[in-house]
């Protein structure tokens, strides 16, 4: 009770629900968008970019190292821009890019993209949730408050495990009957519900 007594007195904060919005959104988003794509890129002669189905050592090595790889190099930079810029802009830039790239993407069809260009749209989907997920570490004290951080980052995990799995779960659900462009222009959908509440933050 004590739990859900934090998590509803959190919820009366504009601030956080809005982060969390933009955050919850993101992951649901990513969640319908990288299990509907992952299975349709071709690597390494395979059909689906899966590590565990992957024919060789090698072969998995390249897989992970290519997902991977990106948020080595990149990771050192978030908190240098997270510092130095403004926030609330770059949640909503984190959010917004997303929706460009995978209207672009359903527009133009899944499977008529290639696989290059569906795996560059994988990669900003992961590393778009990435800085969400670094933006919201350094905005939760500010909008949760000091003294609630502790509840505030346990209803954040507890609602991005939820959302993600909801979204992946959801998108493997329907590929057995929709069509992969129909999933991800719901990503879409969710991804710009998912701006909308970043440009509502403070």
């Amino acid at each position: 009770m004590s739990i859900a007594g934090d998590a509803v007195a959190l919820f009366r904060k504009r601030e956080f629900t809005f982060l969390m919005g933009a955050q919850w959104l993101n992951q649901a988003a990513q969640g319908l968008v990288v299990a509907a794509m992952a299975k349709t890129i071709t690597f390494g002669g395979q059909k689906g970019f899966d590590a565990e189905a992957a024919r060789s050592p090698e072969e998995a090595f390249r897989i992970v190292l290519f997902t991977f790889l990106p948020y080595l190099l990149l990771s050192p930079l978030l908190g240098v821009f997270i510092d130095r810029w403004d926030r609330r802009r770059l949640l909503v830039f984190a959010n917004l890019v997303p929706v460009v790239v995978l209207a672009v993407v359903t527009a133009l069809g899944v499977g008529a993209v290639g696989d290059a260009a569906l795996f560059v749209s994988l990669l900003l989907v992961l590393a778009s949730t990435r800085l969400v997920l670094a933006i919201k570490g350094a905005g939760i004290p500010a909008a949760a408050g000091e003294e609630n951080l502790i509840p505030g980052n346990a209803v954040s995990q507890a609602g991005s495990a939820i959302f993600q799995l909801s979204g992946a779960g959801i998108a493997l659900v329907a590929a057995a009957t929709v069509d992969t462009r129909f999933i991800v222009a719901g990503g879409v959908l969710v991804y710009g519900l998912a701006t909308a509440s970043a440009v509502g933050a403070r």
